[in-house]
């Protein structure tokens, strides 16, 4: 399919290869495309209809930047084959128009990508069918919604995302929403996650963009080892420090304020802990202070290699702002972790009644901190043995 330069590709009812689904028009473009400056839309002649074109040839030949523009009925252009597209110099994703990465193999995607709008029936401008990794960079022209097509896919975005517009994780047609792992130092500003996982950083290097990371909804999570550069409010959702998608322990970085007051009962971080000598999951402000409720639980979960042992303590959290406290209840001191009594408050701290150990929780001004300590009733009965010990040898004498 030779095209001349600037053509436009109109998807249109008549001229569909498959039409089975009414209301709907695809196009199967398994020859080779070779043309410059290319566009695809689905706007023309008041078409409402959905559209989607399935890109699968192994060897497209086109150049310069491929546009896509779609209806109000939307218009997906779906990349079945990574040589399909990669010899383009840009993507340019407009109003209700999404791209689906949804190739074979591991390949990385170079093509870089300019994105605005929520896409086509709000399934994001960008959405992931297949876990992949896309080093492109990506520009935001306007506000921009992401996504995956399932709970288990990852997209890995490893160029950077600039733009003075927000990003937003979410998926209408799906309750779940896969991952995306932010691997640079981006400059996007605001980051809605609605549905699914964002993990920011890998190994320490990477950040969300310049505004607030907001979390609102069931399924949202915030993970990963980077830097969040202008504080972090939790709505609906969960924090997990640490690199693969959380499942890894690590510290999260987060500047400016943290604020974790949902309007209802949740949880709203998440900490695994291995030996202290070990690497913990932690959460780590700076230049902002933490505000809390009692709506605001979290959950503390040992490593399956670390065994409790008296002494051993743990910072969950650290802030050099100010502490809001409000109605979070830490529990009670030198509590096991059994919650026997309802007595965690909204700290859920492991049981180490097995142990003889004990949690003694300190929520102080600028950290939160869990350590373990023995029982009190064994520290006391080891003071009645010592001062029982201490009268004999005085009366021997």
């Amino acid at each position: 399919m030779n095209l001349s330069a600037g053509a436009v590709i109109d998807l249109r009812n008549s001229s569909s290869t498959s039409n089975s689904v009414p209301g709907r028009i695809r196009f199967a473009a398994s020859s080779v495309i070779a043309g410059n400056d290319i566009s695809i839309v689905n706007n023309q002649g008041g078409n409402t209809s959905f559209g989607l074109i399935q890109l699968s040839s192994t060897a497209n030949t086109w150049t310069g930047t491929l546009s896509m523009t779609g209806s109000s009925g939307g218009l997906f252009v779906e990349a079945l084959n990574i040589g399909a597209v990669n010899t383009l110099s840009k993507i340019d994703v407009n109003a209700n128009s999404t791209f689906v990465v949804n190739y074979g193999g591991s390949t990385a995607l170079t093509v870089p990508l300019e994105l605005t709008g929520t896409g086509a029936g709000q399934r994001g401008a960008l959405r992931f069918d297949q876990s992949r990794t896309l080093d492109g960079n990506i520009v935001l022209t306007g506000g921009t919604r992401i996504s995956t097509n399932g709970a288990s896919i990852v997209g890995t975005l490893n160029g950077t995302i600039s733009g003075n517009f927000g990003l937003d994780i979410n998926h209408t047609g799906t309750t779940v929403v896969g991952s995306f792992v932010f691997t640079k130092n981006n400059s996007f500003t605001t980051l809605l996650v609605s549905k699914g996982n964002a993990q920011i950083g890998v190994g320490g290097v990477g950040t969300s963009g310049t505004g607030l990371v907001t979390l609102n909804g069931a399924t949202s999570v915030v993970s990963g080892t980077g830097t969040l550069k202008n504080g972090l409010t939790v709505n609906n959702g969960v924090i997990r420090a640490g690199d693969n998608l959380g499942v890894d322990r690590g510290t999260l970085n987060i500047i400016g304020a943290v604020n974790l007051s949902p309007t209802a009962l949740r949880t709203v971080a998440e900490f695994t802990l291995a030996a202290p000598s070990g690497i913990s999951d932690k959460i780590n402000v700076t230049t902002g202070g933490l505000t809390l409720t009692n709506n605001a639980n979290m959950v503390v979960t040992f490593d399956a290699s670390y065994t409790p042992t008296a002494g051993d303590q743990w910072t969950l959290a650290a802030w050099d702002g100010t502490l809001t406290q409000g109605t979070f209840d830490t529990g009670s001191d030198f509590r096991t972790g059994a919650n026997a009594s309802a007595n965690e408050g909204n700290i859920d701290l492991p049981d180490i009644s097995g142990a003889g150990l004990v949690w003694d929780v300190n929520l102080g001004p600028n950290s939160l901190v869990a350590i373990i300590v023995p029982e009190p009733s064994s520290m006391a009965l080891a003071g009645l043995a010592f001062a029982a010990f201490g009268l004999r040898r005085r009366r021997s004498a």
